[in-house]
């Protein structure tokens, strides 16, 4: 489970890849949800999107127990300023990852909104209160912004080593083993 020589672990890259494609899908959901034309199916729709948020965040929260007790870096030749500058925006990746899902899950509770998770219904962290409710819920929202642009940011990295300085940056979170580069 720990990495090769240049490429991370299978358990690393699973965790990587699960949460890039919870966050596509809670995304999808919540447009999906955004233009529902009936109130049940949005219901419904906003109810996976809390899921899949307590998902993502239970997913990072064993994604960071792993990144810390595993050994799990690549060498595949970075800078010591490119490993600190990947360092810090990773931080702030993982910081959005457990922030934003907590953010929605106070929301739901000052809305007093449950949240279920594989049919357990989690308890409400905070008391009802509206002005609470609009306080998460836009800071939810500015977050989940502001961390699309660390997105943003993190695939233009990934783009800019595999194209101009031609290392093994891509390969060595590739989510199939026959993508390494040897």
């Amino acid at each position: 489970m720990s990495n090769k020589e240049n490429c991370y672990g299978k358990l690393t890259r699973y965790f990587h890849w699960i949460v890039v494609v919870l966050l596509f899908t809670t995304v999808f959901v919540m447009f999906l949800h955004e233009y529902a034309d009936s109130s049940t199916l949005s219901k419904k729709l906003l109810n996976w999107h809390k899921f899949i948020g307590i998902l993502i965040l239970v997913v990072s929260v064993f994604r960071l127990i792993w990144k810390f007790i595993s050994n799990d870096h690549p060498n595949v030749g970075v800078s010591k300023l490119n490993r600190v500058l990947a360092n810090i925006a990773h931080g702030f990746l993982y910081i959005f990852l457990l922030s934003i899902p907590i953010l929605g899950w106070l929301e739901s509770s000052a809305r007093e909104k449950m949240v279920y998770f594989f049919g357990l219904s989690l308890p409400n962290l905070i008391s009802p209160d509206s002005n609470l409710a609009d306080f998460f819920q836009e800071k939810h929202i500015i977050f989940g912004f502001i961390f699309l642009g660390f997105i943003c940011m993190h695939l233009g990295a990934v783009i800019f080593h595999f194209f101009v300085k031609k290392d093994a940056i891509l390969y060595s979170m590739a989510p199939i083993s026959r993508f390494y580069k040897n």
